[in-house]
């Protein structure tokens, strides 16, 4: 999947407005990715860097990026990522013209023959992206698919938690606090990437666990810092009722349906957990 996505961006189309280099963060101690870059280096026209972060843990890769990135713009995707042809010059485009910190394009799920009907029925895949042009919320905000300019890139007061880089959520903690700073993010609709779906995202039990984690997350946080914490379990007592009365008559209808009140079931008991102080599935997959 790295020589694939290396070899989709040295086919980037740029129309001759800007250059392009890379900067691969391989997060595993054993160097895995450093022979795909050697390789693909010595017959590429894209200068590329290669840099080992051997500590596990996504935010400390990510930060490691950020440090060594060079460039008046900085763009970040995912190594099971391809982008499209245009995908730098329309990020490009979107933040010339919109004169914002940073611009996010849509990440597309990239089906295949093995992918079950299931899966693409849930909309489990499905990830929100707005117009071109509308602002980003922190809460939609992800690192697979967005352009920074320098600035957002060596503000000191901005990394991704190393606390959040076994858990998941860093992307979002990120966003929430440059927007706090007062940094905007935008959309731009044409500046798709997407996703591949390896084999053991087939499950519906690493959906369910997956949510389990988030929610996991959004109950503890909401424990912590917000107000009004009794309207926030209201609400999910609410959600969580209504779930499960209608869970058994999803059988009676298409088995994405079912597979999506099952997961949703799973971010609902995740976030009571975390609410009342229960740590589950901590582990970023």
């Amino acid at each position: 999947m790295l020589r694939r996505l290396l070899e989709a961006v040295e086919g980037q189309y740029t129309a001759a407005r800007f250059g392009v280099s890379a900067l691969v963060v391989d997060n595993d101690c054993d160097r895995t990715a450093a022979s795909v870059v050697s390789s693909f280096c010595a017959r590429s026209s894209v200068p590329v860097r290669y840099e080992c972060e051997p500590r596990k843990n996504i935010s400390r890769a990510r930060n490691t990026a950020l440090r060594l990135s060079a460039g008046d713009y900085v763009a970040f995707i995912d190594d099971d990522e391809v982008p499209s042809q245009e995908w730098l010059l329309r990020l490009y485009e979107t933040i010339k013209a919109c004169t914002c910190a940073g611009v996010l394009g849509p990440v597309e799920p990239l089906y295949d023959s093995s992918t079950p009907e299931w899966l693409k029925q849930s909309g489990l895949l499905k990830r929100t992206a707005g117009a071109t042009g509308q602002p980003v919320a922190s809460s939609h905000a992800r690192t697979g698919n967005v352009l920074f300019t320098r600035q957002v890139v060596v503000d000191p007061d901005l990394s991704f938690e190393e606390r959040l880089g076994t858990t998941g959520g860093e992307d979002s903690a990120f966003f929430e606090k440059a927007i706090g700073k007062g940094y905007r993010f935008v959309w731009s609709r044409e500046a798709v990437v997407y996703e591949a779906i390896p084999a053991e995202r087939t499950d519906k039990l690493y959906y369910f666990k997956r949510r389990l984690r988030i929610g996991n997350l959004s109950g503890e946080k909401i424990r912590r810092l917000y107000r009004f914490k009794a309207l926030y379990l209201v609400k999910y007592t609410l959600l969580l009722y209504l779930c499960s009365a209608a869970y058994p008559f999803s059988f009676l209808l298409k088995q994405g349906v079912q597979v999506l009140l099952f997961v949703k079931l799973g971010y609902y008991l995740g976030w009571f957990a975390g609410f009342f102080g229960l740590e589950i599935l901590r582990d970023h997959e």
